[in-house]
């Protein structure tokens, strides 16, 4: 009953807004990222050498859930952006800068305890 209020119910994919949960807000974000989330390497040559970067990509079927988190994200100094997937009804939201994945990380393995998906975690 309480997530139903929250906006939280079945078939809630395209539906779905994001939720700005004061206290927990980064444990919040922590499990969105554990289910929608991915953190990946990427690498681009120049001048013969490879440079390694992580990224990191966030999933929804909803519009209002990505610029949601989008607009936290950034006012929380954590730049990122938004792409939507022509070939699915599907939105992204990425974090690329190097500084940005960093402060992400920090945030949001905080206060992690025990409750986070440790795959996840070593990658970064």
């Amino acid at each position: 009953k309480i997530l139903n209020k929250l906006g939280i119910h079945q078939r809630k994919t395209k539906t779905l807004l994001f939720l700005d949960i004061k206290r927990y807000k980064w444990d919040f974000i922590r499990g969105i990222f554990d289910g929608d989330g991915c953190v990946f390497n990427s690498i681009t040559k120049s001048n013969g050498i490879d440079y390694h970067y992580k990224n990191i990509s966030f999933t929804t079927g909803s519009e209002l859930f990505a610029i949601g988190l989008n607009d936290f994200l950034n006012k929380n100094n954590i730049r990122s952006r938004i792409r939507k997937d022509s070939r699915k009804d599907a939105w992204y939201v990425f974090i690329q800068r190097q500084k940005d994945v960093e402060l992400f990380k920090n945030k949001i393995y905080e206060n992690k305890k025990e409750w986070f998906l440790k795959r996840k975690y070593q990658i970064f």
